[in-house]
């Protein structure tokens, strides 16, 4: 006879595994993160609220949920480049006196005043409260399979998400924008004002000068729906033990993703589920009654109350797939695709040629493969019964680990170099393109003519080997969730065959803390039958 004690090293050695990948995972908070991938799409309790029940050949389950993020500030501080909730975009560069996120002139608001004698004092904050709230429909089937081999089952969950996003964007102006002079992006001076403010530009709708190639990609979108299949698995199980009391089974699954891989064209991009991304993994589940008080029905024991305990823990290597991501230039810091480049046809041509102002982002945008070592979801769950009623009450863990690059598919399409604006002739403008330590922020401005290289000179121009790697890529995240449920079921509600209905209602919290994930309210309802 199987005893759940000849098991229990087993079970103590999954459980560190776990607990050795979590730990491998949980590092210091990332700022400026690439995409929300977020949880969106991933059922609460993994579909253990309901697999839980006592099942006889089978169940059909569906659930409706849905979420809200909480704490709007804590989405936009790991959003946002700098760690904070507020970017601010000012004329003047960064000093230790001042705070400057944005140097104005990347988003083609002129800082001199008529005539070009003085800087003018732009500035402007940049605000942001988003809000997400997802819709999200599970169909599950539980299916045991003992015919075909004794302890063998399958299942399978797949949700239908319906993701809104409103980013809630506001920008504060303190000071009004100025005007460009000859050299800065144009030959001639530019007295009219180009662009008065930076949610304009990031929307792609500034052009003006040489500038003629709006932006194309991390945009700001302050509305984003949409609807696509979440994290969908497949399952296959078998129970080493199967009793009333306690039981364990081991699966394999795979995971399946509708939402379609990253587009890159808004800079906060949420994603329903694993962003398209299939994944191959294994799971453990486990039960055992605590207490159980029987009653004597038609010469039959049958429990009358009780409390039970439930584990589920799946583990999931997501296979890389080609992404489009958007990178910084190393040596220019975090943020400096927001930065303009200039960009000639060949090498050894003039800067003179027409439209050759750009976006760093709109070439520094490639194709690149990226997967995800694992994913990782465990619930823990404690039920009390009393004849058709349930209560749960449940702990859930859920995250990843970090992105990895696994090769480029695609290149510069371009010859770009940095570009610095501060008055230089821009017809002879090889100065402007510099390899120094020029930043998104207009720190060390001064000097930087002594230190330029001309646009041929090999690191002037920007190539894959300049891109910073990790600024295209999601960090690991985690998340806590606490979760109640209230259910009611009845048994064998028609004579002719024997299917019990049910139906729930619960709620949970999931909170990231400081492990770049969401805070978000969970609410949601469940029915079905097992049969």
């Amino acid at each position: 006879m199987f005893s759940i004690k000849s098991y229990k090293p087993k079970i103590y050695t999954f459980c560190a595994v776990i607990f050795l990948t979590l730990s491998h995972s949980l590092h210091a908070i990332h700022f400026g993160k690439p995409s929300l991938l977020g949880h969106f799409g991933n059922q609460i309790a993994g579909g253990l609220l309901v697999d839980a029940r006592q099942k006889d050949s089978g169940l059909l389950s569906v659930q409706y949920e849905q979420t809200f993020t909480t704490n709007p500030y804590g989405i936009t501080r790991l959003l946002f480049f700098n760690g904070s909730y507020v970017m601010r975009v000012s004329a003047a560069p960064r000093t230790t006196a001042n705070t400057t996120d944005i140097y104005c002139t990347n988003f083609l608001i002129g800082t001199q005043t008529l005539g070009g004698l003085a800087t003018t004092g732009f500035d402007s904050l940049l605000t942001f409260k988003p809000k997400i709230k997802t819709y999200s429909t599970y169909f599950g089937m539980h299916y045991n399979l003992g015919d075909v081999y004794n302890g063998l089952y399958a299942a399978w969950h797949i949700p239908f998400t319906h993701l809104h996003w409103k980013a809630n964007v506001r920008e504060i102006a303190l000071a009004a924008p100025g005007r460009f002079i000859a050299g800065d992006i144009s030959n001639n001076d530019i007295d009219t004002t180009i662009n008065s403010s930076a949610t304009s530009f990031l929307a792609g709708q500034a052009t003006g000068g040489q500038y003629n190639e709006p932006l194309r990609f991390g945009k700001f979108n302050d509305r984003i729906s949409v609807s696509k299949i979440g994290n969908a698995k497949l399952k296959i199980g078998y129970s080493i033990i199967d009793h009333d009391t306690q039981s364990l089974a081991v699966e394999a699954h795979t995971l399946l993703n509708g939402n379609g891989p990253s587009t890159a064209r808004n800079w906060f991009e949420p994603s329903v589920g694993t962003a398209g991304r299939f994944g191959l993994g294994a799971g453990l589940k486990f039960h055992q009654s605590l207490f159980r008080k029987n009653i004597l029905e038609d010469g039959v024991e049958k429990p009358d109350y009780g409390i039970d305990f439930y584990l589920d823990a799946q583990l999931t290597h997501l296979f890389a797939r080609t992404c489009k991501r958007s990178y910084d230039v190393t040596r220019h810091g975090v943020g400096s695709r927001y930065m303009l480049a200039k960009k000639k046809p060949a090498l050894g041509t003039s800067f003179t040629t027409a439209n050759n102002i750009v976006s760093v982002i709109n070439y520094t945008t490639l194709d690149a493969k990226i997967n995800i070592d694992l994913l990782f979801d465990a619930t823990a769950l404690f039920r009390y019964t009393n004849d058709g009623l349930k209560m749960d009450f449940g702990y859930q863990l859920t995250g990843q680990t970090k992105e990895n690059h696994k090769g480029w598919q695609g290149d510069i399409s371009a010859l770009i170099g940095m570009m610095r604006i501060s008055g230089t002739n821009f017809g002879g403008a090889d100065l402007d393109n510099v390899s120094t330590d020029i930043q998104i922020h207009g720190a060390n401005a001064a000097g930087q003519t002594a230190n330029a290289l001309a646009f041929n000179t090999p690191g002037a121009t920007i190539t894959r080997n300049d891109l910073n790697i990790e600024s295209g890529l999601h960090p690991c995240e985690i998340s806590h969730t606490f979760l109640w449920n209230l259910e009611y079921g009845w048994k064998n509600v028609l004579t002719a065959m024997p299917v019990s209905p049910f139906v729930g209602v619960g709620t949970a919290y999931e909170t990231g803390g400081s492990n770049n994930a969401l805070n978000q309210w969970h609410f949601f309802i469940n029915t079905g039958i097992s049969f």
